[in-house]
């Protein structure tokens, strides 16, 4: 093989290498996103949740204020 056809070659190995590289960064920064998206979604249901378990209480606790105040005015 001649040095012009070895260097041919290898320049083109050089791209397709960088191409797979940029190919492969743009995978794990989809990777990257999906996991990040998946973590919001879970931490948005647990903050949901969380809300909805305090509303809860704070409904408990004015119902159990109201019951306390008319026992005491009777």
């Amino acid at each position: 093989m001649n040095k012009e056809t070895r260097t041919y070659i290898d320049e083109r190995i050089d791209t397709l290498n960088k191409r797979i590289s940029i190919a492969e960064e743009a995978l794990d920064n989809l990777k990257n996103h999906a996991d990040t998206d998946r973590y919001l979604n879970i931490t948005k249901e647990e903050w949901t949740k969380d809300l909805l378990i305090r509303q809860t209480q704070k409904e408990e606790l004015g119902a159990m204020i109201i019951y306390f105040k008319s026992m005491s005015l009777v």
